[in-house]
Protein backbone atom coordinates (compact mmCIF):
# COMPACT_ATOMS: atom_id res chain seq x y z
CA UNK A 1 0.00 0.00 0.00
CA UNK A 2 1.40 3.72 -1.14
CA UNK A 3 2.30 5.36 1.49
CA UNK A 4 0.84 9.21 1.69
CA UNK A 5 2.72 11.95 2.45
CA UNK A 6 0.70 14.68 4.11
CA UNK A 7 2.72 18.09 3.35
CA UNK A 8 -0.47 20.62 3.32
CA UNK A 9 0.29 24.45 3.84
CA UNK A 10 -1.58 25.96 7.05
CA UNK A 11 -2.41 29.23 5.24
CA UNK A 12 -1.81 30.73 1.67
CA UNK A 13 1.46 32.99 2.59
CA UNK A 14 3.06 29.58 2.83
CA UNK A 15 5.79 29.61 0.38
CA UNK A 16 7.88 26.95 1.05
CA UNK A 17 5.63 24.31 -0.50
CA UNK A 18 3.77 26.56 -3.47
CA UNK A 19 5.33 24.11 -6.23
CA UNK A 20 6.26 20.95 -4.54
CA UNK A 21 4.07 18.12 -6.11
CA UNK A 22 1.75 15.68 -4.74
CA UNK A 23 4.24 12.62 -4.19
CA UNK A 24 3.12 9.32 -3.83
CA UNK A 25 5.92 6.72 -2.82
CA UNK A 26 5.87 3.62 -4.06
CA UNK A 27 7.02 0.17 -3.11
CA UNK A 28 8.99 -0.06 -6.35
CA UNK A 29 10.72 2.99 -5.32
CA UNK A 30 9.36 5.41 -8.20
CA UNK A 31 7.77 8.14 -7.69
CA UNK A 32 4.30 9.62 -9.27
CA UNK A 33 2.91 12.97 -9.99
CA UNK A 34 -0.81 13.32 -8.91
CA UNK A 35 -2.20 15.32 -11.79
CA UNK A 36 -5.44 13.38 -12.79
CA UNK A 37 -8.77 15.22 -12.87
CA UNK A 38 -10.54 14.91 -9.01
CA UNK A 39 -14.63 15.36 -8.51
CA UNK A 40 -16.89 16.19 -5.65
CA UNK A 41 -20.08 16.49 -4.85
CA UNK A 42 -21.66 18.16 -1.51
CA UNK A 43 -24.97 18.34 -0.68
CA UNK A 44 -24.97 22.13 -0.57
CA UNK A 45 -24.76 22.64 -4.12
CA UNK A 46 -26.73 21.54 -6.96
CA UNK A 47 -23.94 19.87 -9.23
CA UNK A 48 -20.49 18.49 -9.56
CA UNK A 49 -17.58 20.53 -8.77
CA UNK A 50 -14.69 19.49 -11.18
CA UNK A 51 -11.08 20.61 -10.50
CA UNK A 52 -7.71 20.12 -12.00
CA UNK A 53 -4.08 20.92 -12.16
CA UNK A 54 -0.90 21.31 -14.53
CA UNK A 55 1.95 20.37 -12.18
CA UNK A 56 -0.12 19.39 -8.55
CA UNK A 57 -3.00 18.80 -6.25
CA UNK A 58 -2.43 18.75 -2.42
CA UNK A 59 -5.09 17.41 -0.36
CA UNK A 60 -5.58 18.19 3.50
CA UNK A 61 -7.58 15.45 5.41
CA UNK A 62 -8.30 17.30 8.30
CA UNK A 63 -8.99 20.95 6.65
CA UNK A 64 -11.13 19.44 3.75
CA UNK A 65 -9.15 21.95 1.20
CA UNK A 66 -7.70 21.35 -1.91
CA UNK A 67 -4.25 23.33 -2.95
CA UNK A 68 -3.93 23.11 -6.99
CA UNK A 69 -0.67 24.35 -8.60
CA UNK A 70 -0.36 25.42 -12.10
CA UNK A 71 -2.88 25.99 -14.15
CA UNK A 72 -5.42 24.45 -11.91
CA UNK A 73 -8.96 25.16 -13.20
CA UNK A 74 -12.15 24.78 -10.86
CA UNK A 75 -15.84 23.82 -12.79
CA UNK A 76 -19.09 24.27 -11.34
CA UNK A 77 -22.29 24.41 -13.99
CA UNK A 78 -21.64 27.11 -16.19
CA UNK A 79 -18.88 28.89 -14.19
CA UNK A 80 -15.06 28.22 -14.59
CA UNK A 81 -12.33 29.74 -12.55
CA UNK A 82 -8.32 28.98 -14.02
CA UNK A 83 -5.20 30.27 -11.99
CA UNK A 84 -1.92 29.01 -11.57
CA UNK A 85 -2.45 28.71 -7.45
CA UNK A 86 -6.36 27.46 -6.30
CA UNK A 87 -7.09 27.06 -2.99
CA UNK A 88 -10.56 24.80 -2.93
CA UNK A 89 -12.72 25.06 0.64
CA UNK A 90 -14.78 21.47 0.40
CA UNK A 91 -16.74 21.82 3.46
CA UNK A 92 -17.75 25.75 2.80
CA UNK A 93 -17.48 25.51 -1.12
CA UNK A 94 -15.05 28.63 -1.08
CA UNK A 95 -12.31 29.02 -3.70
CA UNK A 96 -9.51 31.37 -3.46
CA UNK A 97 -7.43 32.26 -6.68
CA UNK A 98 -4.32 34.40 -7.69
CA UNK A 99 -1.33 34.29 -9.67
CA UNK A 100 2.27 33.01 -9.31
CA UNK A 101 5.98 34.62 -9.76
CA UNK A 102 7.76 33.27 -12.57
CA UNK A 103 11.93 33.22 -12.54
CA UNK A 104 11.34 36.76 -13.57
CA UNK A 105 9.62 37.74 -10.94
CA UNK A 106 6.65 38.86 -13.59
CA UNK A 107 3.28 37.38 -12.08
CA UNK A 108 1.69 34.76 -14.50
CA UNK A 109 -1.87 33.03 -14.16
CA UNK A 110 -3.95 35.55 -12.75
CA UNK A 111 -6.94 34.69 -11.97
CA UNK A 112 -9.95 34.16 -15.27
CA UNK A 113 -13.47 33.58 -14.23
CA UNK A 114 -16.17 32.76 -16.77
CA UNK A 115 -19.60 32.01 -16.40
CA UNK A 116 -22.52 32.45 -18.96
CA UNK A 117 -23.24 36.21 -18.97
CA UNK A 118 -19.69 37.75 -17.95
CA UNK A 119 -15.77 36.90 -18.11
CA UNK A 120 -13.06 38.78 -16.53
CA UNK A 121 -9.44 38.82 -15.10
CA UNK A 122 -8.86 39.52 -11.65
CA UNK A 123 -5.18 40.30 -9.48
CA UNK A 124 -6.81 37.75 -6.57
CA UNK A 125 -10.17 36.31 -6.47
CA UNK A 126 -12.51 34.82 -3.56
CA UNK A 127 -15.80 33.45 -4.90
CA UNK A 128 -18.27 31.05 -2.71
CA UNK A 129 -19.92 28.06 -5.60
CA UNK A 130 -22.56 27.60 -2.95
CA UNK A 131 -23.98 31.48 -2.24
CA UNK A 132 -22.53 32.61 -5.52
CA UNK A 133 -21.51 35.75 -4.44
CA UNK A 134 -17.31 36.95 -4.93
CA UNK A 135 -14.99 39.11 -3.85
CA UNK A 136 -11.97 40.54 -6.20
CA UNK A 137 -9.66 42.55 -6.35
CA UNK A 138 -8.32 44.56 -9.59
CA UNK A 139 -10.55 43.37 -12.19
CA UNK A 140 -10.52 43.75 -15.97
CA UNK A 141 -13.69 42.62 -17.82
CA UNK A 142 -14.64 43.63 -21.38
CA UNK A 143 -18.72 45.28 -21.59
CA UNK A 144 -19.92 45.59 -25.09
CA UNK A 145 -17.01 47.19 -26.33
CA UNK A 146 -15.82 48.89 -23.59
CA UNK A 147 -13.12 48.01 -20.66
CA UNK A 148 -14.41 48.17 -17.04
CA UNK A 149 -11.69 48.18 -14.58
CA UNK A 150 -11.91 48.43 -10.80
CA UNK A 151 -9.79 48.19 -7.84
CA UNK A 152 -12.30 46.58 -5.35
CA UNK A 153 -14.98 44.62 -6.60
CA UNK A 154 -18.06 42.52 -5.42
CA UNK A 155 -20.13 40.31 -7.40
CA UNK A 156 -23.25 39.26 -5.99
CA UNK A 157 -25.67 35.97 -6.82
CA UNK A 158 -26.95 37.58 -10.08
CA UNK A 159 -23.59 38.47 -11.60
CA UNK A 160 -24.18 41.62 -10.80
CA UNK A 161 -20.46 43.92 -10.60
CA UNK A 162 -20.71 46.08 -7.18
CA UNK A 163 -17.31 48.07 -7.82
CA UNK A 164 -15.24 51.34 -5.74
CA UNK A 165 -12.73 53.07 -7.68
CA UNK A 166 -13.24 52.16 -11.49
CA UNK A 167 -12.59 53.08 -14.75
CA UNK A 168 -14.47 52.64 -18.07
CA UNK A 169 -12.98 52.93 -21.14
CA UNK A 170 -13.08 51.97 -24.80
CA UNK A 171 -8.57 51.46 -24.62
CA UNK A 172 -8.15 47.71 -24.58
CA UNK A 173 -4.66 48.57 -22.62
CA UNK A 174 -4.12 47.37 -18.60
CA UNK A 175 -3.38 50.97 -18.10
CA UNK A 176 -5.25 52.94 -20.61
CA UNK A 177 -5.03 56.31 -21.65
CA UNK A 178 -8.19 57.37 -21.26
CA UNK A 179 -11.00 56.61 -19.60
CA UNK A 180 -14.38 57.98 -17.19
CA UNK A 181 -13.55 57.35 -13.56
CA UNK A 182 -15.97 56.22 -11.24
CA UNK A 183 -15.95 56.66 -7.65
CA UNK A 184 -18.52 54.06 -7.39
CA UNK A 185 -20.41 51.84 -9.75
CA UNK A 186 -22.51 49.13 -10.19
CA UNK A 187 -22.56 46.75 -14.13
CA UNK A 188 -25.26 44.80 -14.49
CA UNK A 189 -23.85 42.43 -17.55
CA UNK A 190 -26.07 42.34 -20.41
CA UNK A 191 -28.12 45.94 -19.23
CA UNK A 192 -26.24 48.86 -18.29
CA UNK A 193 -23.63 50.44 -16.10
CA UNK A 194 -25.06 52.74 -13.73
CA UNK A 195 -22.25 55.50 -11.51
CA UNK A 196 -21.94 57.61 -8.70
CA UNK A 197 -20.14 60.96 -9.57
CA UNK A 198 -17.59 60.38 -12.59
CA UNK A 199 -15.20 62.75 -15.10
CA UNK A 200 -12.99 62.66 -17.52
CA UNK A 201 -9.14 61.32 -17.62
CA UNK A 202 -6.42 61.44 -19.83
CA UNK A 203 -3.02 60.77 -19.89
CA UNK A 204 -3.61 59.73 -16.15
CA UNK A 205 -4.34 64.04 -15.80
CA UNK A 206 -8.24 64.66 -14.59
CA UNK A 207 -9.83 67.30 -16.41
CA UNK A 208 -12.08 69.30 -14.60
CA UNK A 209 -14.92 68.04 -16.47
CA UNK A 210 -17.43 66.25 -14.14
CA UNK A 211 -21.08 64.51 -14.02
CA UNK A 212 -23.42 64.13 -10.92
CA UNK A 213 -23.93 60.55 -12.54
CA UNK A 214 -23.49 58.23 -15.25
CA UNK A 215 -25.33 56.10 -16.98
CA UNK A 216 -23.64 53.69 -19.96
CA UNK A 217 -25.56 51.10 -21.79
CA UNK A 218 -24.37 47.71 -21.60
CA UNK A 219 -26.57 45.84 -24.46
CA UNK A 220 -26.42 44.53 -28.02
CA UNK A 221 -29.89 46.35 -28.36
CA UNK A 222 -29.85 49.62 -30.06
CA UNK A 223 -29.62 51.63 -27.39
CA UNK A 224 -28.97 55.91 -26.38
CA UNK A 225 -26.15 56.23 -24.55
CA UNK A 226 -22.77 58.18 -24.08
CA UNK A 227 -20.04 58.39 -27.31
CA UNK A 228 -16.68 58.35 -25.41
CA UNK A 229 -14.63 61.25 -27.24
CA UNK A 230 -11.05 60.62 -29.01
CA UNK A 231 -8.19 62.40 -27.74
CA UNK A 232 -5.10 63.75 -29.26
CA UNK A 233 -3.08 66.84 -30.62
CA UNK A 234 -2.34 69.05 -33.29
CA UNK A 235 0.35 71.80 -34.02
CA UNK A 236 -2.32 74.49 -34.72
CA UNK A 237 -4.98 73.88 -32.65
CA UNK A 238 -3.37 71.95 -29.45
CA UNK A 239 -4.72 68.94 -27.05
CA UNK A 240 -8.24 67.82 -28.30
CA UNK A 241 -11.27 65.78 -27.59
CA UNK A 242 -12.88 64.72 -30.88
CA UNK A 243 -16.68 63.05 -31.28
CA UNK A 244 -17.98 63.65 -28.08
CA UNK A 245 -21.22 63.21 -27.54
CA UNK A 246 -24.44 61.24 -27.05
CA UNK A 247 -26.26 58.33 -29.15
CA UNK A 248 -29.82 58.57 -29.33
CA UNK A 249 -31.61 55.81 -30.85
CA UNK A 250 -35.36 56.69 -31.37
CA UNK A 251 -36.73 53.39 -32.47
CA UNK A 252 -35.91 50.88 -34.63
CA UNK A 253 -35.64 53.10 -37.82
CA UNK A 254 -34.40 56.12 -36.69
CA UNK A 255 -31.51 57.72 -34.79
CA UNK A 256 -29.79 60.32 -34.38
CA UNK A 257 -25.60 61.30 -32.88
CA UNK A 258 -24.85 64.74 -31.22
CA UNK A 259 -21.08 65.18 -31.50
CA UNK A 260 -18.81 67.45 -30.97
CA UNK A 261 -14.98 68.71 -30.68
CA UNK A 262 -13.51 70.78 -28.03
CA UNK A 263 -9.60 71.94 -28.15
CA UNK A 264 -7.22 73.33 -25.80
CA UNK A 265 -6.46 76.74 -27.63
CA UNK A 266 -9.98 77.70 -27.79
CA UNK A 267 -11.65 76.57 -30.51
CA UNK A 268 -14.56 74.32 -30.93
Amino acid sequence: MPEFKDTIPETVQDTALLYSPLVIEDPAGEDTLKTETKKTSEASIDAEIVYTARDSMIYGVDSKKVYLYGEGSVTYMDKELKADYIEYDMSSNIVFAKGMPDSTGAIRGRPLFKDAALEFEAQTMRYNFRTRKGFIEAIKTEQEGGYLHSTITKQDQFGNINMKHGKYTTCDLDNPHFYVALTKAKSIPGDKIVSGPAYLVIEDVPFPIGIPFGFFPNTKTNTSGILIPQYGEEARRGFYLRNGGYYFALNDYLNFTLTGDIYTNGTW
